[in-house]
């Protein structure tokens, strides 16, 4: 059995939705105390996809997506991010959770709460700290 603690909190369930602009193109549920993870795939466009070809993935892959969509632990102003973020410690889970996983540059970022009213447009302002410019 695998467990996981981000910023104090056990993890269960979680459903990932990610989106290319305002298209949903994959979905990530995962649960890392019962070592469960599915990734249903809604595109044929490869390019738009979190995962390119893959059909199925493992912890390790979705753990680097996430490193893959946040700031390096080695930039000069993480402190600062993290701080801003309300994060105590460099976690790329917790900094994708309050992140969407925006990056500027592409179009791709993630929503784990269908309730959660962000637009693809709301989302980068939302994520524009840190002096970075989104397009």
């Amino acid at each position: 059995m695998k467990t996981k603690e981000s910023e104090g909190v056990s993890f269960m369930m979680f459903h990932m939705n990610v989106y290319w602009k305002e298209e949903l193109v994959s979905r990530i549920d995962f649960d890392y105390t019962q070592n469960y993870i599915h990734l249903e795939n809604f595109t044929d466009k490869i390019l738009f996809r979190p995962f390119g070809i893959r059909e199925t993935i493992d912890f390790k892959a979705l753990e680097e997506f996430f490193r893959d969509r946040v700031w390096p632990p080695e930039r000069p102003n993480i402190s600062n991010l993290l701080r801003q973020l309300g994060l105590q410690h460099y976690d790329p889970f917790a900094i994708v959770l309050k992140t969407h996983a925006v990056m500027a540059g592409d179009y791709m970022w993630v929503k784990f709460d269908e309730s959660d009213p962000f637009s693809f447009k709301e989302v980068k302002e939302l994520v524009h700290i840190g002096g970075e410019a989104f397009e």
